[in-house]
């Protein structure tokens, strides 16, 4: 059971987590990191002096208390994150973006004792060429190591509970080891409907993940295919359909292959609309299936899972800025019934503009209910706080 339960840990650490180092050195790199984007956030800052510059920081708070914390051996995680981007136009065909953040996690058990990991999340660097009429675009990735790595039990703790798919988190891990990949995509149109399609693959390194133990962890390769159509519903509509599937090679440990994870199939729909006083609204609805993954080391897999979203999200603009109100349900089923829930969220964000800068501050109320194994199960509450600065424009 000990060796299972270090093999599942194993899996949470792979890419692509979300924005992803020793704790000490983390610290004074987020620290510099902090700083360089308050400079590159003023209209006059360094990156200004390139074409179509845009960068974004901030800080969120999240929280989660559990009614039956007895029962499911949790009383309570709370997540600090803080997020940075940056992009700007090397040439009036190549942009460069660079994404990251650092976070900092505490779970509460409740016999009084606490696990905390805090460090950098691995920095995302892409490089993308845009060629012929904005149609096809290819994009070199580098996932750079500045992650944490050399977890200890009670990091490692953190980690995999950040990385639950029950509980919304602004990150998924701390650190994958980095990586580098090729990500290209192609749009166009036939006849009202716009299509688009894109692939990426992603290939991971080496790294070691416990304190104390030798052996090296390597992620599995990653391939994604997507397709995407859209198509205008009468004078103030749009109705959208993605499809996306991922495939993941076999993870190793200390040269052997470990764990081969189950393939990913996800589809999301979504209809724009006009609302009355010139605001917008947008709903739309999900699923992510993932197949059963198999570990190759022991004689055990891993449960297939279903993860359903559905939501809204409306835009209201007034003489002081844009109101964005929302609410979203998720609800995670598993084959085996264990490591299951659901997750609503309600609130939302305000975006206001100052001096060239976007303010953008956010709240939302969340509950729910998990399932961790069969007669613990917990119902929960938490809240989301955060704020962010943004200049110029991300993205197409």
């Amino acid at each position: 059971m000990k060796a299972n339960t270090r093999l599942v840990s194993l899996s949470t650490f792979r890419h692509p987590g979300a924005p992803r180092m020793t704790p000490g050195r983390a610290r004074w790199l987020a620290a510099g990191m902090i700083a360089a984007g308050t400079m590159l956030l003023s209209p006059t800052g360094a990156l200004s002096q390139v074409g179509n510059p845009a960068a974004a920081a901030g800080v969120s708070l999240e929280t989660y208390r559990f009614s039956a914390d007895e029962t499911v051996g949790l009383k309570s995680i709370r997540l600090t994150t803080l997020p940075f981007s940056a992009g700007a136009d090397l040439l009036p065909s190549v942009r460069l973006q660079v994404r990251g953040a650092f976070a900092s996690g505490q779970i509460d058990r409740p016999n009084g004792s606490t696990a905390r990991l805090s460090g950098l999340t691995d920095t995302e660097v892409q490089i993308e060429a845009r060629m012929g009429p904005d149609r096809f675009r290819v994009a070199g990735v580098f996932l750079l190591p500045t992650g944490h790595n050399r977890y200890t039990t009670a990091e490692a703790d953190v980690a995999g509970i950040v990385a639950s798919d029950v509980l919304p988190f602004r990150i998924t891990n701390w650190g994958s080891g980095g990586g580098f990949g090729l990500h290209s995509s192609l749009a166009g149109t036939l006849g009202d409907v716009g299509l688009g399609a894109s692939t990426s693959y992603l290939v991971g390194r080496e790294f070691e993940v416990f304190a104390g133990e030798d052996a090296v962890f390597r992620p599995g390769s990653q391939l994604t295919v997507a397709l995407a159509a859209d198509r205008n519903i009468g004078r103030a509509g749009k109705a959208a359909l993605q499809l996306r599937m991922t495939h993941y090679g076999e993870d190793a440990l200390a040269g052997s292959n470990l764990y081969r994870s189950g393939l990913r199939y996800e589809a999301l729909g979504s209809y724009a609309f006009a609302a009355p006083r010139n605001a917008s609204a947008i709903a739309y609805a999900g699923v992510t299936h993932r197949t059963q993954g198999t570990f190759l080391a022991v004689p055990d897999s891993v449960a297939s899972q279903n993860l359903l979203l559905a939501g809204a999200v409306m835009r209201m603009p007034f003489d002081w800025g844009v109101l964005v109100p929302g609410l979203e349900l998720q609800a995670l089923r598993r084959s085996d019934g264990t490591g299951q829930g659901y997750t609503a969220s309600v609130g939302g964000s305000a975006e206001r503009a100052v001096g060239g800068v976007v303010l953008v501050p956010t709240a939302r109320a969340r509950f729910g209910r998990v399932v961790v194994f069969e007669g613990a199960r917990s119902g929960f509450t938490g809240f989301e706080l955060g704020l962010a600065t943004r200049f110029g424009r991300f993205g197409s």
